[in-house]
């Protein structure tokens, strides 16, 4: 079974507009919430008022609530109609008239009841229109109240605010001196900048105008460029129309232009961390990067994923080369630095590395890239590894004892591992014992003057050290 729905509207020049849709189910609900099959959106109607369903007798209606309905200008709980004959349900404002259409199936058609003049306005008697204002008058008051609370209070906390506190940043007023200013705010702090969320001034220094960047180098000033200002403006694609547009409209509103802080790092995107630019924003630049910076060493990536274009990391490619050289990936490298490092063996989060890591106290876990591997000042490139701060904790330099202590085998120079050596056979000897009770030569079988001589054993030590094929850990 299937119910032809059509409603009949109305436009305020007395044209009709009919929309027709069809139901197939054998019962439909009808009232003022939206889930209903037919939704009356009128104050008079309950929120489910009737049932309509067909029978085998014909068209059974019977009401949810408390209020009924008008049947042909009857006032009833329940009917039954039969299509042929039709009938008129009134409720509220709407009539929905239930008869059978040319297909025999059967149809209800909804429409608006004609105004009666000499009867009170159904809707009238249940809203508020009639205790309130009229809408202008309160449309009005709100935007004076949106204006007073939300723009003129923050302006005049600013401005009377406590400016015994110098500089920009986090420092540069007191949290919770400017009221009602959050209500201003685009969305919630990054992780890295929620300590700020009750601090607004801390990097919007001047009201009405863009985070400039020197409010981001009070707390970032050993943060490196990306690249220096006026080069990465070079690098730049060319703007579009809009684009530009845009962008001349926010520079006169106080926006620094394209390459600003603000322009890549994006705020108030939630309380998470900062997300990283889409491949689509870097490809904007690195896409063509050479026609525009003719003096750009490496190549044009128009995709980060696919299509990026071979690392060249940089290596020793010689035996005593002085300084290492960037080679592409694309050659067949071979590292030549003398140095053999099995990064298997310390970055394995379960081996015997791991577990002296864990013990001791300068490392919270397992080894990580970052142990050894340490940022240079400009944050863009890697400080060489150092045997002394990055391996010495785990592996010892002690090499002997001397007058003063302990002695350590210097790294990262041959000659002073030469001399280190070569110091190893310094050290005070035992006193000859040959058993015999008066000077006198040597007994057969004795000790040697080897031990009065120059000491062969640091020699041997440094030949084999330097000699080639020997890894030098």
């Amino acid at each position: 079974m299937a119910f032809l729905i059509r409603t009949i509207d109305t436009t305020a020049a007395g044209r009709e507009i009919v929309r027709d849709r069809s139901a197939e189910q054998s019962s439909l609900t009808v009232g003022r919430a939206a889930e209903n099959d037919i939704h009356l959106a009128d104050l008079a109607v309950e929120q489910n008022h009737i049932r309509i369903e067909q029978t085998d007798d014909g068209v059974s209606v019977e009401a949810l609530g408390t209020l009924g309905f008008s049947l042909d200008g009857r006032d009833i709980t329940s009917a039954v109609i039969d299509p042929q004959t039709g009938g008129e349900i009134e409720l509220g404002s709407s009539l929905l008239t239930i008869a059978r259409d040319e297909s025999g199936a059967a149809s209800i058609t909804i429409k608006q009841a004609a105004e009666k003049g000499s009867k009170v306005d159904t809707v009238a008697g249940v809203a508020l229109a009639s205790a309130l204002p009229s809408k202008r008058a309160m449309a009005w008051a709100m935007s004076l109240a949106i204006l007073v609370l939300l723009l003129s209070v923050p302006i005049f906390t600013h401005l009377m605010r406590d400016t015994s506190v110098e500089g920009k940043g986090p420092d540069a007023a007191m949290v919770d001196q400017v009221r009602f200013d959050s209500t201003w705010s685009s969305g919630e702090l990054s992780l890295a900048h929620h300590d700020l969320k009750d601090n607004c001034e801390a990097c919007h220094a001047t009201p009405f105008v863009s985070v400039q960047d020197e409010t981001c180098l009070t707390c970032h000033e050993e943060l490196g460029e990306h690249a220096a200002q006026p080069r990465l403006a070079k690098g730049m694609a060319p703007l579009s129309t809009g684009d530009a547009l845009q962008w001349s409209v926010a520079q006169t509103l106080g926006k620094e232009g394209p390459g600003s802080c603000t322009s890549c790092h994006l705020e108030h995107e939630g309380n998470v961390r900062q997300q990283a630019a889409t491949q689509e924003f870097c490809a904007e630049c690195h896409t063509d990067l050479d026609a525009r910076l003719t003096d750009v060493a490496f190549g044009n990536a128009d995709d980060f994923g696919k299509k990026h274009p071979q690392f060249r990391p940089t290596f020793y490619t010689a035996h005593g080369q002085k300084e290492p050289v960037r080679v592409s990936l694309d050659k067949t490298v071979e590292e030549k630095s003398g140095l053999v490092f099995p990064h298997d063996v310390h970055m394995d989060q379960n081996g015997g590395v791991a577990r002296m890591a864990i013990s001791l106290s300068n490392y919270d876990g397992p080894l990580e890239c970052s142990n050894c591997h340490a940022l240079t000042d400009d944050k863009i490139g890697f400080k060489p590894v150092e045997m002394e701060p990055s391996c010495e904790s785990c592996h010892s330099l002690v090499s002997g004892r001397n007058s003063g202590g302990f002695t350590s085998l210097r790294h990262g120079d041959v000659g002073d591992l030469m001399q280190d050596l070569a110091n190893l056979g310094k050290a005070p000897k035992r006193a000859v014992v040959t058993g015999r009770s008066r000077p006198g030569q040597f007994g057969e079988g004795g000790r040697y003057a080897i031990n009065f001589g120059r000491s062969a054993s640091s020699l041997l030590a440094i030949n084999r050290a330097l000699q080639p094929g020997v890894p030098q850990w």
